[in-house]
């Protein structure tokens, strides 16, 4: 399928719910846009861009590149860029924010039965590729957020006390 037709297929889908035949074709173009991004990886490859994709997507609300690349030392910003412009039908920078073009693919995400497939990896190896990001995961992201924003801010007083003349 090309980005034409899952534009094409996509756009087809409306804004909620959609019933049983619009989730097995949504489901199905999920798992096209997914296949292409990570099928021709290795596995060490393969882990730390996925976790990015779960990172991204645990956060309800945009987050920067580089705060996404500041959730495990095994990220980079370039990494992060990779990961989106790879899921470019699917994720968009704007403004060095990342978005999801759709709320159904964070709920495809996350839902374990709809995100586990088979794969056909780098010289023909097959696998089952569980794609699904659980609760304790994007908990863990939260938590992760939480800290970075904590140290941001503790950083930015610190800066402001260097700042600050001697009375």
């Amino acid at each position: 399928m090309n980005p034409g037709e899952q534009l094409s297929l996509f756009d087809k889908f409306p804004a909620s719910g959609p019933n049983s035949r619009n989730r097995f074709l949504l489901d199905r173009l999920y798992k096209q846009i997914l296949w292409a991004a990570f099928s021709d990886l290795e596995e060490e490859q393969f882990r730390p861009r996925l976790r990015i994709l779960h990172a991204i997507l645990s956060i309800p609300s945009a987050l920067s590149v580089r705060t996404t690349a500041q959730f495990d030392p095994a990220f980079s910003e370039n990494l992060v860029e990779i990961v989106v412009s790879d899921l470019y039908a699917v994720l968009y920078i704007q403004g060095n924010k990342i978005y999801s073009y759709h709320s159904s693919f964070p709920d495809f995400i996350f839902d374990s039965k709809r995100s586990r497939f088979k794969f056909e990896g780098p010289g023909g190896r097959r696998w089952t590729a569980d794609m699904s990001c659980g609760k304790d995961t994007r908990l863990g992201f939260t938590q992760r957020l939480v800290e970075i924003e904590m140290a941001e801010r503790r950083n930015r007083h610190e800066e402001t006390k260097l700042q600050t003349p001697p009375d």
